[in-house]
């Protein structure tokens, strides 16, 4: 009788044991972290500033992805150009108060970007805003900030920003068909690979957030 009360016992000691253990393997596995410095010293400084002279303008975001903000046009090297936009951010970026729009990006440069590989980062950085037709005005570090300068700098960077090109898009004519799935334009592609390759279709502009073809032929 004895034997028949122990072991039910030690089967539960066991269990108890295996599921201690179990939560500590996955707590290891977990690991422990800590709060990173989100903005440093400077970029405090700067937002501040920033926030007196345009706020009552814009909307001010910190560290925004770049590809929350632009998308490579697509063809055949997507991928290998939204790769390079996914890892890097602008410092700030200004929004119309009303629509939400990105208005002008900021970057603020300290000493790290006189560097040969951020110089580089850098001047991508403006290619590929300004051929996406979004601005980027860019700022010196400084001890004090002067509220019209920073506005008026923001206002000649939007006021001469080119439009973004309409590339891979053709006229929009009585002939040029709706997407079947959102409504958008359609633009004339040829697929590049696969059984139909070099044969021509209508993609939706909006791709790649929405993939809606119509078959020509």
């Amino acid at each position: 009788m004895t034997l028949m009360i122990l072991i039910p016992i030690v089967v539960i000691v066991i269990m108890l044991l295996v599921l201690v253990f179990l939560n500590g393997q996955t707590a290891q596995a977990a690991g422990e972290y800590r709060k990173a410095e989100f903005l440093s010293p400077a970029e405090k400084d700067f937002l501040r500033a920033l926030d007196t002279s345009v706020g009552a303008k814009y909307r001010i975001f910190t560290k925004v992805r770049l590809a929350d903000i632009i998308s490579p046009v697509p063809g055949d090297k997507w991928q290998s150009r939204f790769n390079r936009i996914s890892a890097k951010h602008v410092d700030f970026l200004l929004c119309g108060l009303t629509n939400g729009e990105p208005s002008c990006a900021i970057e603020l440069d300290d000493r790290t970007h006189t560097a040969s590989s951020r110089v580089e980062r850098d001047d991508f950085l403006v290619h590929a805003l300004k051929s996406a037709g979004v601005p980027i005005a860019r700022f010196p570090v400084s001890l004090n900030y002067v509220g019209n300068e920073i506005m008026a700098r923001v206002e000649a960077a939007v006021t001469k920003a080119p439009q973004a090109p309409q590339a891979a898009a053709v006229p929009k004519t009585a002939q040029t068909p709706g997407c079947p799935k959102c409504g958008k334009q359609m633009v004339l592609r040829k697929a590049q690979a696969g059984p139909n390759a070099g044969h021509s279709f209508w993609g939706c502009s909006a791709y790649p957030a929405c993939k809606g073809i119509v078959s020509i032929g």
